[in-house]
């Protein structure tokens, strides 16, 4: 018995798992369960591959690449913007990054699409405007930021954001006006 005491204090959210994984295994699954299910806490197939599709509105923006979504229950989350890296705070242009994400984010809905969660715990998405123009291909456009090449890696996503960045060079917005801008990956390398 002290035995079985043991494993619960040491182990509760195993045991409490696998209770919800047995109920569930019994439950019948073609009746939709009143009240909070195992279907309604784990996260769904959609879910797990990024297909999340809640409406959000900015709430702050930190830097040009990680800003606070609030969700339409009022959840405010830190996230970061999949596969771009804006300039670091002591770099060029951190600030006009951030201003211009600020005034393109600025009371306006968004639609988020989940992509990873990074090292710091942070949801890593992209956001969608009303006319299906993510927030990344805008910050790119106007040269306020690099396609990341060790974390952009969606075949249905970068390469719209590597054309961005490319024409954004290529007219000297934002950050190219520099004759060699530093990408932040090499900055945060060399400042170590």
């Amino acid at each position: 018995m002290k035995q079985l005491q043991s494993i619960l204090r040491r182990f509760p959210l195993l045991i409490a798992s696998l209770v919800l994984c047995i109920v569930a295994l019994f439950s019948d699954n073609d009746k939709k369960s009143e009240g909070l299910g195992l279907e309604d806490m784990l996260p769904t197939m959609e879910q797990e591959k990024g297909l999340s599709h809640d409406r959000v509105f900015v709430r702050k923006v930190f830097d040009g690449d990680t800003l606070n979504v609030q969700n339409e229950n009022g959840n405010i989350v830190k996230v970061r913007l999949y596969g771009i890296d804006a300039p670091e705070k002591s770099q060029p242009f951190a600030n006009k990054a951030r201003e211009f994400v600020y005034n393109q984010t600025k009371g306006k809905e968004f639609t988020i699409e989940i992509h990873d969660i990074d090292k710091y715990g942070r949801q890593v998405v992209v956001l969608y405007d009303e006319n299906g123009i993510s927030l990344q291909e805008e910050i790119l456009a106007q040269g306020f930021a690099w396609v990341h090449p060790y974390f952009c890696h969606d075949l249905m996503i970068c390469p719209s954001y590597e054309k961005a960045e490319y024409e954004a060079r290529e007219e000297g917005l934002g950050l190219w006006q520099d004759k060699n801008p530093e990408a932040p990956w090499e900055f945060k390398k060399r400042n170590k």
